[in-house]
């Protein structure tokens, strides 16, 4: 995964490109390819309790964890 840092600024959570559209708690890349790789924040992800959180996002603090 590559971070382009020009496109956040400090202290901004990032969309980092992968989500679970099309199929809850199963997680693809914008371009359909499966995730080898996640870092989730404790607790997450919590979609189960929300379906509307369907896109990742990198924080900005706690050193770069994802969430949904």
């Amino acid at each position: 995964m590559q971070i382009n840092s020009g496109t956040v600024s400090d202290g901004e959570d990032a969309w980092i490109g992968f989500n679970d559209m099309l199929d809850e708690s199963l997680f693809n890349w914008a371009d359909g390819s499966q995730v080898e790789y996640t870092q989730w924040a404790v607790g997450q992800p919590n979609h189960i309790l929300n379906d509307n959180q369907d896109c990742v996002l990198m924080q900005a603090n706690v050193s770069h964890l994802f969430v949904d």
